[in-house]
Parts: C-alpha cells; sequence; structure tokens
C-alpha cells in the first residue's frame, strides 16, 4: 500500500468538466470587476484564470456569462494568473434578488 498523496485533482469530492468559458468575478458591491475564464467546472467549483496583476479578495460573486448564472465564490487557492474557486451558492442571473442587482449590469457589461 502506498501513502503517496494523491494528486489535488483526485482529491476533489466532485470531478470537473473541461471548459472555456468567458466570466467575471465581481466584488465591492459592484464597484470592482475582473475578466475570467473558467478552465474547468464542477457543481461545487472552478479553476479560473485571469490577467497577471488583478487583485482578488478571499469572497467575491463569480458571473458565467454563457450560462447567465452567478455563484457567491470564495477562493481555495491563488496564484498571479489563475485560482481555484468553491462555490457557495448559486443561482440563475434572473433570479437574483433586487438587492444584487448590479450584477445583473456586470454580466451585461461583461458580454463580449
Amino acid at each position: 500500500m502506498s501513502s503517496e498523496i494523491p494528486p489535488l485533482a483526485n482529491r476533489r469530492p466532485l470531478p470537473r468538466k473541461r471548459s472555456f468559458l468567458g466570466c467575471m468575478i465581481v466584488y465591492g458591491d459592484g464597484a470592482y470587476s475582473v475578466p475570467c475564464t473558467i478552465r474547468d467546472i464542477s457543481p461545487s467549483g472552478a479553476h479560473i484564470t485571469y490577467e497577471t496583476g488583478s487583485n482578488l479578495p478571499a469572497r467575491f460573486w463569480l458571473i458565467n456569462l454563457r450560462d447567465r448564472t452567478v455563484h457567491k465564490s470564495r477562493m481555495a487557492w491563488s496564484t498571479a494568473t489563475e485560482a481555484g474557486v468553491e462555490f457557495e451558492s448559486g443561482m440563475p442571473l434572473h433570479q437574483l434578488p433586487p438587492e444584487l442587482a448590479y450584477l445583473k449590469r456586470s454580466a451585461l457589461r461583461g458580454n463580449f
């Protein structure tokens, strides 16, 4: 029996699906947004990439522009250009409560 720890990808509770989806990170009640790309995704989280120099908080909203969904997220790990994020909750953009309407506006600006 081997005592080696399995690679990180094999320790995830749910497998991730490879993807290349446009997304936006939004925080500060909509004052800040960062364009990014979802590289792989599962129901519980995602691996994202973004431009060097992006200063991201520990918690933020991740908007999947293709699927028109928003996820309350937290940073699991990060480097200068990529991060693993865990989804705390999620919902379709059209079901957002009025106090989160700024996320819809951010999604419209991010639709490239």
